[in-house]
């Protein structure tokens, strides 16, 4: 939801003050478990609900910081994880811009539209996690910042983005709390996607576009076993994944829209397993470069009236997810 103006009045009293650094407080099992930094980059932030297939969005210039951490054990709601974060950035002199849930956001498409670290580190409940967008300041100086939680069933996973204007002293940006344990080692992102001749029309597309599906993949009937064949879409990807060996990618299962929800997430998630798997098989690409996601029947690209429609919405798709 956008957050109405007359909810922002503590928010907009705390602008008016010098900014205050914040230390994230979490529970004692918080761990931190995954960093990125660019030192001058830029984000599409979100500012709305998924609308005809994408968000709203405003670009966002400046350093850029990644961070999740993980609640081991933590027997917590996604909106228990989200409410105390939220007041530390209030207190902190940070105005609520956009908030929303998994289905209020958008669902698969929301998530993709992200700069999400990647799992296992930091892992998206397609259908259970939240989203906070926060501003301070004003003007061209201003601060944005994000959390995305999300939960497993015995984790609890956080991230938060800053996005700090290079102007603003670099005291007043978000910090972690040295209690929330170990820090990792640093990487640095923010390279863009491969841009090297890598010219078949899957690459293309996927460099362009940022995702694209397999649609000549076969699967045997009801089983997410992979036909025992090769497929052309397969080798595109993998002639893709060698060239740029910097690039990681999310495979994403769907199905059409008979059976229960559930079932069909665990089939498309196996079936993009399958997919996964025979990358790395058959194709000898790293596993850790390779995430596999399921999200059964909650992204249609074709009514499910009708056979055509059902055979169009049975697929396995590539997300982009960047790059090292």
């Amino acid at each position: 939801m956008i957050i109405p103006a007359r909810t922002l009045t503590l928010a907009a009293c705390l602008l008016a003050q010098p900014a205050v650094a914040l230390d994230p407080t979490f529970p004692t099992s918080a761990r931190l478990v995954a960093q990125e930094e660019t030192p001058l980059g830029s984000l599409a932030l979100p500012l709305s609900p998924v609308r005809d297939g994408t968000p709203a969005t405003e670009v966002a210039d400046g350093s850029i910081r990644h961070r999740a951490w993980q609640l081991q054990g933590a027997n917590l709601t996604t909106l228990q994880l989200l409410d105390p974060l939220r007041s530390q950035l209030v207190q902190a002199g940070y105005q609520p811009v956009f908030e929303c849930e998994a289905t209020e956001c958008g669902g698969f498409e929301f998530r993709y539209s992200l700069p999400v670290l990647p799992a296992p580190e930091m892992h998206v409940d397609l259908g259970d996690y939240r989203f906070l967008l926060v501003h301070r300041g004003d003007g061209d100086q201003i601060e944005r910042a994000f959390l995305l939680v999300s939960r497993s069933d015995n984790r609890g996973f956080v991230q938060l983005t800053e996005v700090t204007p290079s102007d603003v002293p670099a005291g007043t940006a978000l910090r972690e709390s040295d209690t929330t344990g170990p820090r990792p080692r640093p990487t640095v992102s923010g390279t863009a996607p491969p841009t090297a001749d890598l010219d078949s029309p899957l690459a293309n597309t996927l460099r362009q576009q940022g995702h694209v599906s397999l649609d000549d993949l076969s699967f045997q009937t009801g089983s997410s076993a992979l036909e025992a064949t090769e497929f052309a879409s397969l080798e595109a990807l993998a002639t893709f994944l060698t060239r740029a060996p910097e690039a990681r990618i999310t495979l994403v299962g769907h199905t059409d829209a008979e059976g229960e929800l559930a079932s069909n997430i665990a089939l498309s998630r196996k079936r993009a397993a399958e997919v996964r798997a025979r990358l790395i098989s058959d194709h000898a690409i790293a596993g850790d470069r390779i995430s596999a996601e399921g999200v059964g029947y909650l992204a249609p690209r074709a009514p499910n009236s009708t056979e055509d429609g059902r055979k169009r919405n049975r697929r396995v798709e590539v997300i982009l997810q960047g790059t090292e």
